[in-house]
This record gives structure tokens, C-alpha cells and sequence, in this order.
């Protein structure tokens, strides 16, 4: 099942990509499901702080900064499928467990399995779909997969705020498991296997790169760290912070739904322009910017549509931080050590997990009001992805005539 270097895009569509976008929209889609409704249910349905629901999103985070290396290794060397599978079963359970929480403890404990489970599936199918493209298609290719990703996180919000108005909070993350469960049939039923590129020499394809050496890796993995902080963080500190200004669960899911559908629009033009484009650090930089300023915006007004421009050009900057940073690490590797590179970038992304929800909740709670405590929380979560800027302008200059 090779992929011709000629081929168009359109068969392309035809092959391993279909399967594997709609593998990964269920699993997003069910993560995004119950995920911004996670910090409300355990708030007021367990009674938890705002500390410990920081806990719980950083217990996530750090468990796949623990694992995202040595499951990209693993997909090297076992291949894509198994750990796909894996760690769909392993979010299988995590999302069961969450439905019969009864403590704090509980959600932190299933957050953990999540990780693990998230972590191998992440670095497995981010490989598998570099694997499967030529290369002067792979910022089509990864736009359309990525789209896929931000389909499941348009529509799982506001489908779990209109189960959670009609079935609750526990019986709605309970039938969400169904989902993941779909997606390791699909898994299963496919025959399809990971291919060296055709447009790759066989000999260099299978001789290693050496990942840590290269500046197009590093500014990739560097601006994952801090997209990832900045998603993390808004997405625990949003969900409080709208419903502390009155707004219902429904508005939540909009809110979520919103970042979500301007981040897919987004993913296949920014991916056609990345793919005419030698040097994409310059758009991981000003995605970076616009999820800051954006970040900053949310609380300069407590309007609702306010709220929602924040949000869509939040997810905006989203998609070219999270498209560049992504096609940046794939165009640096080959297929021999691409799973090993993308378990490096899971574990930036997982460290942005921990970091994030952990500052942005520390410094919320420690303020003598819940106002201030967001304001400078939201503050604070956007300072860090500003000052990354800087240092990604070095390193490009840095390596400049070399590999990038």
C-alpha cells in the first residue's frame, strides 16, 4: 500500500487516512465529550477545590510525559496498530470509571489511566499517518487527519452539554465509553500497515536521524510544550470561570464547540501553506501569540459573545501552532525513529498538560478573590507561551543554514 509520490491527494483519502480519522475523531469526540464538563462535576458533585481539579488535569499530564517516550519507541519497534489499540482500551476504562466517581481521588486516579492510554494511542497514530504520506504532502495529509481531531472536539461538547441537561452528569460519561469501544473494531478489522514513503530511499529510510540534534525537532517540540500548557490550563480554568459568571453547562459545550470549529476550518489551508513553506517556525510563532492574546482577552469582559471570539480565535491559534509544530517534526524524521520523535512530542505535549491546569489552578485559588484568582490565572498561563517566543526566534537563527 505505497503511496506514490505522484499520487493525488484525493486517493490518498481513499487509503489508511479514512480509517484512521475516523478512529480518531471517536476518540476525541468522546474525550470531548465529558472533558470540559469534568471541572464542573467534580466542583459540585464531589465537592472538589479548585486545586484538586488542577490535580486531576496534571495527574493526566504527567503520566503521559512518563510514558510518551517509551511508547513511541515501542511503535518503532512492535509497529502502530497494537498500542493504538491499547490505549483505546485503556480510555475505555478511564471514561467508565469517571461515571461511578464518588471522591476526588477517584477522577485524579482515572485521569491517570488516561494518560497512559492517551499517550500510547498519540504517538502510535501521529507516526502511523507520517508514515503512510509522501512527504511533500504531509501538511495536506496531517490537515486532514488534524481535522478529523477538531471534528471530534466541535461536536463533543455540545452533544455533552445537551446529554448532561437530559441524562446527568454520570449516566453520560458512562454511555460515552461506547465510543473508544467502536474505534478499537475499526482498529481491529483493518489490515492496513505502516509503509516507508515512496518519495523516502529505502536505505535512508531505514538509517536513524539523529532527533536530537536537529533544531526543526526541537522548535516542534518546543511549541507543542507550550500549546499544550495553554490548552490545558483554559480548558480547566474556562469551565469554572463561565460558570462563576452565571453561564449554564450548554454555554460551556458552545464555548468548547467554538474553539473546535474554528481550529478544523483552519487546519487544511494552514496545511496547503505549510506544505509550499520551507521554514514554518514563523507560524508556530504566531500561533503561539494569538492563544496568548487570546487567553489574556478571556477576561478582559464577562460578555458572552465576547467570550466566544476569545475562544475561536483561541482555537485558531491553535490549529497553526499545533499544525507547523506537527508537520515540523514529521518532515525531520523518517519512518525508523518518526514514532520515537512523535513519543518525544507526546511527552512535551503532556508535560504543556501538567504544567498548565497546575499553574493556572495554584494561582487562581491563591488570590483573595475568584475574580482576581482567574484573572491572574488565565495571566499567568499566557505568560509562559509568550516568553517560548523568543527562545523558538533563537534556535531558528540558531540553526539557520543547517537544518531548518
Amino acid at each position: 500500500m505505497e503511496i506514490k509520490g505522484g499520487e493525488n491527494i484525493h486517493k490518498i483519502l481513499l487509503k489508511p487516512l479514512v480509517l484512521l480519522s475516523v478512529v480518531t475523531f471517536l476518540i476525541f469526540f468522546s474525550f470531548a465529550l465529558q472533558r470540559p464538563f469534568i471541572p464542573v462535576f467534580m466542583e459540585e458533585k464531589l465537592g472538589a477545590s479548585i486545586l484538586e481539579v488542577g490535580y486531576a488535569a496534571s495527574i493526566l499530564g504527567l503520566t503521559g510525559v512518563l510514558l510518551a517516550v517509551p511508547a513511541g519507541f515501542i511503535s518503532d519497534r512492535i509497529g502502530r496498530r497494537i498500542p493504538i489499540i491499547i490505549g483505546t482500551f485503556f480510555w475505555t476504562g478511564s471514561l467508565a470509571y469517571i461515571s461511578i466517581a464518588t471522591d476526588p481521588l477517584h477522577v485524579i486516579l482515572s485521569f491517570a489511566v488516561a494518560g497512559a492510554g492517551t499517550v500510547l494511542f498519540d504517538a502510535s497514530i501521529s507516526a502511523y499517518v507520517g508514515d503512510i504520506s509522501s512527504p511533500d504532502k504531509l501538511g495536506r495529509v496531517y490537515g486532514i487527519f488534524n481535522a478529523a481531531i477538531q471534528a471530534g472536539f466541535a461536536t463533543g461538547p455540545i452533544v455533552g452539554a445537551l446529554l448532561i441537561m437530559q441524562m446527568g452528569y454520570r449516566d453520560t460519561f458512562l454511555a460515552t465509553a461506547v465510543l473508544p469501544m467502536i474505534a478499537i473494531v475499526i482498529v481491529i478489522g483493518t489490515r492496513a500497515h505502516s509503509n516507508v514513503n515512496a518519495n523516502e530511499k529505502i536505505e535512508d529510510s531505514l538509517k536513524p536521524i539523529k532527533i536530537y540534534r536537529s533544531g526543526v525537532i526541537w522548535t516542534g517540540w518546543i511549541s507543542i510544550f507550550c500549546f499544550s500548557l495553554l490548552l490545558a490550563g483554559v480548558g480547566v480554568l474556562a469551565p469554572l470561570y463561565v460558570k462563576f459568571l452565571g453561564f449554564n453547562e450548554f454555554f460551556i459545550g458552545a464555548l468548547f464547540t467554538t474553539q473546535a470549529l474554528t481550529g478544523a476550518f483552519g487546519r487544511l489551508p494552514f496545511g496547503r501553506l505549510i506544505d509550499n513553506t520551507k521554514r514554518i517556525t514563523h507560524f508556530m510563532e504566531w500561533g503561539l501569540l494569538i492563544m496568548a492574546m487570546s487567553t489574556i482577552g478571556f477576561v478582559l469582559s464577562s460578555d458572552g459573545g465576547w467570550l466566544l471570539l476569545m475562544m475561536a480565535l483561541f482555537g485558531l491559534g491553535f490549529s497553526l501552532a499545533f499544525m507547523s509544530a506537527t508537520v515540523n517534526i514529521a518532515r525531520g524524521t523518517n519512518v525508523s525513529n518518526r514514532g520515537l520523535a512523535m513519543g518525544f512530542g507526546s511527552m512535551f505535549r503532556f508535560a504543556g498538560f501538567t504544567v498548565g491546569p497546575w499553574i493556572g489552578s495554584l494561582v487562581a485559588s491563591s488570590q483573595d478573590s475568584l475574580n482576581m484568582g482567574f484573572t491572574n490565572g488565565f495571566i499567568a498561563m499566557a505568560f509562559f507561551s509568550l516568553i517560548s517566543i523568543p527562545l523558538l526566534l533563537i534556535i531558528e537563527n540558531w540553526h539557520k543554514g543547517k537544518d531548518m
